[in-house]
């Protein structure tokens, strides 16, 4: 699907922190606290706004995640309007004990077309945690999938947020930085750099 350019800015979640259309942002956690917070920032902002919410996480059970009583998400309203999906890392990306981004990109691809075709939603926030059972994969293809990730994100009026266990990739951190346009670790926010 093709959509009409729309010059979209808007907030992270993050005080003096934005998000602008196509922004593919990598965000580096070294512990669950840091990753549910950064996590929750974003998507309850979106919540809030009343974008499209994707949610690609690390879990058996993906949506006790989200549950934050002290941010005041309903979690399970958004769940069943449409305007959230939730979805667990390594079903999306481990198929048949394979690496498999292709057949992420294929699904998020779908599912953005869907929330576009029915016209409800002007922005879609996606978050990708990386799950720890890829770690073992060459580091060239899972920075070819970033790669090809930062190609697709212009396509939608949408933002990815991908999170990254440091603990877990971080030899990968330099590849990172160049496969994404910006990179958040520890409250400190990253300007991505391309190779020239």
């Amino acid at each position: 699907m093709t959509t009409s350019p729309v010059d979209h800015s808007c907030e992270f979640g993050i005080p003096g922190l934005g998000v602008q259309r196509g922004d593919h942002i990598c965000g580096l956690y070294r512990s669950p606290q840091q990753r549910d917070d950064v996590m929750l920032a974003f998507l309850g902002e979106g919540l809030r706004r009343g974008d499209k919410c994707v949610c690609i996480v690390d879990s058996s059970r993906p949506l006790q995640l989200l549950v934050d009583p002290d941010r005041g998400i309903d979690i399970e309203g958004h769940v069943a309007s449409g305007q959230l999906e939730v979805r667990n890392s390594s079903e999306a990306y481990v198929r048949s004990g394979r690496f498999s981004p292709h057949g992420l990109l294929v699904d998020l691809d779908d599912s953005l077309t869907a929330a576009m075709a029915d016209r409800r939603f002007a922005f879609v926030r996606v978050v990708n945690e990386m799950p720890p059972s890829v770690s073992d994969f060459p580091q060239e293809e899972l920075l070819a999938h970033e790669s090809e990730l930062k190609r697709f994100a212009p396509r939608y009026p949408l933002a990815i947020l991908c999170l990254y266990d440091v603990n877990r990739f971080a030899g990968m951190v330099i590849g990172l930085l160049k496969s994404h346009h910006m990179m958040l670790f520890d409250d400190v926010a990253f300007e991505g750099w391309t190779q020239s």
